[in-house]
């Protein structure tokens, strides 16, 4: 598999010279300038500029570039060489390599200079750096970004002496970079070798030791360990870019560098790694700082510590935070621990804040980052908020769990795990439930009685036709003519429809709702329709009763199932409680009450929009026991089939309360 766009060398508007063979390159003393095309037997060639006639007699060292990864690889044509304008604006010859495995195919956008199944690079591009070298006669310094910082430090550490390396940013451990990519480019660089292996768990494992076996060298880190490094080193990484834990870190550990403070790392004064502040995450380190750093490491004489500390004062990094530099804090466990706290706290609108008090340690310190857990009475643990610098987290209310712990637990900038705190969730205050009442006096009434509920509105007189129609355009109402100032307001509620919103608006656990008020007829009224009620008809309304929509007639019901869809669409079923009551027929001193022929035929209303309700599951149910739904004689709005006994109102609270927190 190849890249589709083919190699582009005039864009470079250099000469082109082809090598047969990397021998045939390397047996020269000098090289013009131009783009070297060095053919590899297999494979793809390989591609370097050399610019600013080096080879001249130089006392600097000579910088060579490798690339990082290139963006939007499918729509661009090698070569890829970086280090082109820097070094044009610096005034300085250069050489830049570009990454032959890049032809692979056209979405490879990073391969590390490791070459390719059939195609080995490490020995024919050390053979082409050490030519280079003996043909300048002065040190080589290798410099890149990311991944190419990777190779930098992989060929400084073969090369030794000869080399000094400049990198930021950069890997130290291929296959820890970025899943995705990694695994793109096994599969496209070493299919062969690798695609079966990447099905496994432990593929990272199987790969390395599989690409080891051929030649290909996955990581810097052996040879840092093994003490093979470059002349001078200065490796610049920013503070907040994840490759610090994953790349940086195990680079110091390997290359037992020694902690100076404010983020400096050194093995000696060649040996400098500054973790700073100079960007955002994986940002690349700015152009003004990359070339003030190039300008200085020229000088084969100063020092990389020299460097580092020059750069440091130069004013170019404004973004430092002493102290906060990521770092290792293992050797400090005992006394960070000796300095956090964990407060909870029940918050006043539900849930448990989590504050994590630092002592007299600043925010940031070394790096130090937070992780929040909620740990369940089966010992189940569950990440709430990953780890940050935010010392504050609060759990959400919503979670049906009160039995649980927080658990915070503590990293060090380098993201070893220090210690972890914990403590019990505060007991859950027990809050009375909301309720909000649309129906009529049969449900508001047993509010009167002793209840542990909290009434957050009632609304009244206004049947689901009226109440979720739409608001007329004018209102000519004397509203102002109700001597009853509740009865003024459920006209003006009703007249304005103004329900849905206060639903939306009102924050409630429960919305009660009967259906005892759906005896009032409907009115037409300018465009819409609104209840004729007895509180209505006391401001003098004229009305032609030929036009009144009678209670069960057809037009009636569209208007009422118009309006459950409004209701459903204002408040959610689930929030909803039908006090499921019918009309009684009898009284409690035993008479019978009159009119049974109008009480039959409203409870077979009522029967026919109950069953409507329960074509929605969510919507819960409050049943009467059989003869418990009696009308009061003695009731204080007078005797009627809707003024019951208080025995309904005390089953009603019974009946709610089993359905809220409390009674649960």
């Amino acid at each position: 598999m190849t890249s589709k766009l083919e190699r582009n060398y005039g864009r470079w508007e250099t000469p082109h010279v082809r090598w047969e063979s990397v021998a045939a390159f390397c047996a020269e003393d000098a090289w013009d300038d131009g783009v070297h095309t060095i053919e590899l037997g297999t494979g793809p060639s390989l591609d370097l500029i050399i610019s600013g006639q080096p080879f001249n007699g130089r006392s600097t060292a000579l910088p060579v570039f490798f690339s990082g990864a290139v963006q939007s690889r499918e729509t661009k044509a090698g070569p890829f060489f970086s280090g082109e304008g820097i070094s044009r604006s610096g005034g300085f010859p250069y050489v830049s390599i570009s990454d032959p495995s890049l032809e692979l195919h056209e979405t490879l956008g990073l391969a590390w200079y490791t070459g390719s199944e059939g195609q080995p690079l490490r020995d024919p591009l050390l053979a082409v750096l050490r030519a280079v070298a003996d043909a300048y006669g002065n040190e080589l310094l290798l410099i890149g970004g990311s991944g190419g910082g990777y190779t930098a430090l992989f060929y400084g550490q073969k090369l030794g002496e000869r080399a000094s390396v400049f990198v930021w940013n950069a890997q130290t451990d291929i296959l820890e970079y970025n899943e995705k990519f990694v695994r793109h480019y096994l599969e496209t660089a070493f299919p062969d070798r690798t695609s079966p292996l990447l099905q496994s768990a432990d593929w990272k494992s199987l790969v390395r030791q599989e690409l080891s076996d051929a030649g290909v060298e996955l990581s810097v880190l052996p040879d840092a360990s093994a003490g093979l490094r470059p002349r001078r080193t200065v490796f610049i990484q920013n503070a907040t870019d994840w490759h610090v834990p994953v790349h940086t870190a195990p680079f110091l550990s390997a290359g037992n560098y020694k902690h100076l403070g404010r983020g400096m790392y050194q093995r000696g004064v060649n040996q400098a790694v500054w973790i700073t502040h100079f960007g955002s995450d994986h940002e690349a380190l700015p152009a003004a700082s990359v070339s003030s750093l190039l300008k200085d490491l020229l000088d084969p004489a100063r020092t990389a510590r020299e460097v580092v500390s020059s750069f440091k004062d130069s004013g170019l990094v404004p973004g430092q935070r002493p102290g906060t530099e990521p770092r290792d804090l293992r050797h400090l466990k005992a006394e960070l621990a000796g300095q956090l706290s964990l407060d909870l706290q029940e918050e006043p609108g539900g849930g448990v804040q989590a504050r994590l008090n630092l002592g007299s340690i600043p925010v940031g310190y070394g790096g130090l980052r937070f992780g929040f857990f909620k740990l369940r009475a089966e010992g189940a643990a569950t990440n709430e908020k990953w780890y940050s610098a935010d010392p504050e987290y609060t759990f959400s209310k919503t979670d049906p769990e009160s039995n649980y712990s927080v658990q915070v637990r503590v990293r060090d900038g380098f993201n070893h795990e220090l210690f972890s705190l914990e403590a019990a969730a505060p007991a859950p205050v027990q809050h009375p439930s909301r309720v909000f009442i649309y129906g009529s006096c049969v449900t508001r009434d047993a509010f009167a009685l002793e209840h542990d509920f909290e009434l957050v509105d009632y609304v009244a007189r206004s049947p689901f036709g009226s109440a979720f129609a739409q608001p007329p355009k004018a209102v000519d109402v004397k509203i102002d003519s109700i001597p009853s100032a509740f009865q003024r307001r459920m006209v003006r509620t009703d007249l304005h429809k103004q329900l849905d919103g206060l639903l939306r608006d009102k924050d409630f656990d429960y919305l009660l709702v009967d259906l005892i008020d759906e005896r009032i007829r409907l009115m037409p009224y300018e465009d819409t329709v609104i209840a004729y009620s007895a509180e209505l008809q006391r401001t003098g309304l004229q009305v032609d009763f030929g036009k009144l929509l009678g209670v069960g007639s057809e037009e009636y019901y569209a208007l009422w199932k118009q309006g459950l869809d409004r209701l459903l669409a204002a408040c959610p079923a689930s929030k909803i409680v039908v006090n499921r009551v019918f009309w009684a027929t009898a009284a409690d001193d035993g008479t019978e009450l009159p009119d049974q022929a109008g009480i039959a035929r409203h409870n077979e209303v009522l029967k026919r929009l109950y069953a409507e309700l329960s074509a929605h599951p969510e919507i819960r149910f409050i049943d009467y026991p059989e003869g418990l739904l009696v009308a009061n004689s003695k009731h204080q709005w007078g005797a009627a089939p809707f003024h019951f006994v208080e025995g309904v109102s005390m089953h009603l609270l019974g009946e709610l309360a089993k359905l809220s927190p409390q009674g649960a």
